[in-house]
């Protein structure tokens, strides 16, 4: 019987793809990990998972490495990937997205278990591959913890005395980091630098319980240091993605020292459109201030809603 000339092109074309198929998937996975990425907004669980792709990115890549260049000398492939974790991340710099320690610190995971993923069948190495990804799914379940507690938690919003919570806020135009202790008292607090990159830098909280009615007061412990007062600006928002007519804001002086400033939620709180603000709804809030600025630190304990 002769042979199928269209079985044995079929034949051959499977095989060109099994070649080239790792050769693609390592194209298309490099690509999408430099290559700038549309403005997206989106949800701390969302943003979180975001980040978590970085992990079975780099997994594929090293997987799909190891299938096109065949055996090799493992010391010197873990380094290159090491290397190229680190080259690629810095690379976004410069192709428009922004470079993070924690994108490298999830690629390296990513790539660890891709690494040891031709060894999976020994049980150190299948027991070494679980723990990475493990680990690497902590972000994950300590964002979903952190939501469920901040809701359980109402109505205290945040306090830097406990550790984890620095996440609830979204930081635009200053530096915002947890810090042991602060002056005197030794407490935790979030210090938050303004950096003067941004025409209106501040901090501002979206994501907690929005049913602010019946609460009479919106409390902050601050403390701000040296000899000068800082001036900023409290602002409120009851809907998504408006402009300055259509949200509440009010002027906050704080002296230097530590204190307590309170803002008023008892009375009508009108936005410069002459719209009253609906506090069962609240979307999000903040405080933020002006570029001249830049340099001035503040350190925020906690805020909690009093009625």
């Amino acid at each position: 019987m002769g042979r199928n000339p269209a079985a044995g092109r079929l034949a051959w074309l499977l095989r060109r793809a099994g070649r080239m198929g790792p050769l693609l998937a390592l194209i298309v996975l490099l690509a999408l990990l430099v290559v700038p990425l549309p403005d997206r907004t989106g949800t701390r669980m969302q943003d979180t998972i975001w980040w978590w792709l970085h992990f079975p990115a780099w997994f594929l890549v090293v997987v799909s490495l190891q299938r096109l260049i065949g055996p090799v000398r493992r010391v010197p492939l873990v380094l290159a990937v090491l290397v190229g974790v680190l080259l690629l991340e810095a690379l976004q710099a410069i192709t428009g997205r922004n470079p993070a320690w924690q994108d490298v610190w999830m690629g390296w995971l990513g790539a660890g278990c891709g690494l040891l993923w031709p060894f999976r069948s020994r049980l150190r190495y299948g027991i070494a591959i679980v723990a990475l990804s493990l680990i690497s799914s902590f972000p994950i379940v300590a964002a979903w913890y952190d939501i469920r507690q901040q809701h359980r938690e109402f109505p205290l919003l945040a306090s830097a005395a406990s550790i984890g919570q620095t996440d609830r806020w979204r930081a635009s135009g200053v530096r915002l980091e947890r810090i042991g202790n602060v002056g005197q008292s030794g407490q935790a607090a979030w210090r938050v630098t303004i950096d003067g990159e941004h025409p209106y830098p501040g901090f501002f909280m979206s994501e907690m319980p929005g049913d602010w009615a019946g609460y009479r007061q919106l409390q902050l412990d601050v403390v701000v240091p040296g000899s000068d007062s800082l001036k900023g600006y409290f602002r409120l928002m009851d809907r998504a993605d408006v402009t300055y007519p259509d949200r509440y804001q009010t002027p906050l002086v704080m002296p230097p020292g530590a204190q307590q400033i309170t803002v008023l939620l008892d009375q009508e709180l009108k936005t410069p459109s002459g719209r009253p603000l609906d506090l069962s709804r609240v979307f999000e809030w903040g405080v933020f201030f002006e570029a001249q600025h830049a340099g001035s630190t503040l350190y925020l304990h906690r805020a909690k809603l009093v009625r």
